[in-house]
């Protein structure tokens, strides 16, 4: 009974070693769509969650032409998702349009994206007297491909330039770890096997 206690607790330590270095490098955000009327001439704020991540996350518009602030800011959500209040302006030069685009979210630890997420974002910019119109991008729209490019770049936090129901957050994990957090995980289970080996023919 005693070997197995040992051999328990020795799992479990084990698990926490691997898990926490993936949770470290995921980020989440909720809602996962927002719908927002913007004045051409003024500004409109909406909230945001980030979950799980703890580090600078950088923000940005995908196929909808306004600006949004802030464009990077620093939380610590590990333990509990922070809120975040977003300001989008709009541009009366544009005219009344509606966009169907993209809110992106790259999480940055060391200067290098680990993560990303895009919330779905419909967002009207309106001009007093005229009819919006939908707006044709003229690229295509962001894609998840087009995130997991973003995430592999080593992007410097300088270069990059919404509340109703609860909505579960939409998240990402990167798929290039960087080397600490894997040799970190090496030497444990590296740790843990020889424990197992020591303990098992000391009880044989």
């Amino acid at each position: 009974m005693k070997l197995k206690t040992i051999l328990g607790c020795i799992v479990v330590v084990g698990i926490l070693l691997v898990s926490s270095p993936v949770l470290a490098l995921s980020i989440g955000v909720s809602p996962t769509q927002i719908e927002l009327e913007v004045p051409g001439n003024g500004s409109i704020t909406t909230k945001v969650k980030i979950h799980y991540f703890d580090g600078d996350v950088q923000i940005s518009l995908i196929d909808i032409p306004l600006r949004i602030e802030p464009s990077i800011i620093s939380v610590e959500a590990s333990s509990e998702p922070v809120e975040v209040e977003l300001t989008i302006y709009g541009d009366s030069s544009l005219g009344s349009k509606t966009y169907d685009g993209y809110i992106r979210f790259i999480a940055v630890s060391g200067g290098a994206a680990t993560g990303g997420v895009q919330v779905i974002a419909k967002i009207t910019n309106l001009v007093e007297g005229e009819v919006p119109v939908l707006a044709v991008p003229e690229e295509a729209q962001a894609t998840p491909e087009d995130i997991e490019e973003v995430v592999e770049e080593n992007i410097a936090t300088d270069e990059l330039p919404v509340e109703p129901e609860e909505e579960a957050p939409q998240t990402s994990e990167s798929k290039s770890f960087p080397v600490v957090p894997v040799a970190g995980i090496a030497a444990g289970t590296v740790v843990i096997v020889t424990l197992i080996i020591v303990i098992a023919r000391r009880y044989q």
